[in-house]
């Protein structure tokens, strides 16, 4: 087997990283043609250090695991995690804008690579794997996975004025956590379930998002009837929140755009 790299990218960081580049590169391309493995505007491979040293077995997993680390730190590859298994630890790699910038300036092409070099380890198996992806890509647009720059942000014209806040800082959670909606229609179907398990009432909605937070929860849950009591009541830990002013939320007999009154009774908007 023959082992080739790009001789103007060995000369700027290593013959060494240079090949793993090289290797990367290709099932990144590879991927890309296929359409998998497509997160975070990116297309990805993965690999263990072991699978790589028995494919470059003049490089031990230790070398192996610094050049990586060395490249991942000189911002060439970004590494993450997407594996169905908490406990798979298989990493995944995609190159960085700085890192595609090189690539192209040194003109490296897909069919240059010859063949390319197996990929060599798959994660460990889970049968849904691979049907997930593959229904959670066809619901991202081909012209956003072309751009990547889907942003969930984009349109909230679903979200009422009252719950705007309330919802903006439940997508910055999904952004720190790395589990941030795919596609508008996952986006507007969470809005509605915290806008139900809430009761339409921007102050238990807050409450929810900041438990799920406080939790590190994925997602937003119901709460009890007690609970719904407390956070209503003056005792509550959320009522001195900035975001529990009145200009975020309806006080008795407040009037929507929609022309509705809110009761708050009734907690809720009247017609």
């Amino acid at each position: 087997m023959e082992h080739s790299f790009c001789i103007e990218i060995a000369s700027i960081l290593g013959i060494e990283e240079a090949i793993l580049i090289n290797n990367f590169f290709y099932w990144i391309k590879k991927n890309e043609a296929n359409d998998k493995h497509f997160h975070y505007g990116r297309y990805w491979t993965y690999n263990t250090t072991k699978a790589l040293a028995e494919l470059f077995p003049y490089m031990n997993e230790k070398k192996i695991s610094r050049l990586i680390n060395n490249l991942v730190e000189k911002g060439i590859f970004i590494k993450d995690n997407f594996n169905s298994s908490a406990y798979d630890r298989t990493c995944w790699y995609a190159f960085s804008d700085e890192g595609i910038s090189m690539i192209k300036k040194w003109g490296m092409h897909f069919s240059k690579m010859g063949n390319g070099f197996p990929e060599y380890v798959q994660p460990i198996p889970d049968s849904n794997t691979d049907n997930k992806q593959e229904r959670e890509d066809t619901n991202v647009s081909k012209k956003e996975k072309k751009t990547g720059k889907f942003d969930v942000r984009t349109d909230l014209s679903y979200v009422d004025k009252e719950f705007e806040d309330i919802w903006m800082e439940w997508l910055e959670y999904k952004d720190e956590i790395k589990k941030q909606y795919k596609t508008q229609k996952g986006a507007s179907r969470q809005y509605t379930t915290l806008v139900n398990l809430s009761d339409n009432n921007p102050v238990l909605a807050y409450a929810i998002v900041q438990r799920s937070i406080e939790h590190s929860w994925d997602g937003v849950f119901e709460l009890s009837d007690k609970q719904k009591e407390l956070y209503l009541s003056d005792n509550s830990p959320y009522a001195k929140n900035p975001k529990n002013t009145k200009s975020n939320i309806p006080q008795d007999g407040d009037v929507n755009e929609k022309g509705e009154v809110w009761s708050q009774e009734q907690q809720k908007w009247l017609k």
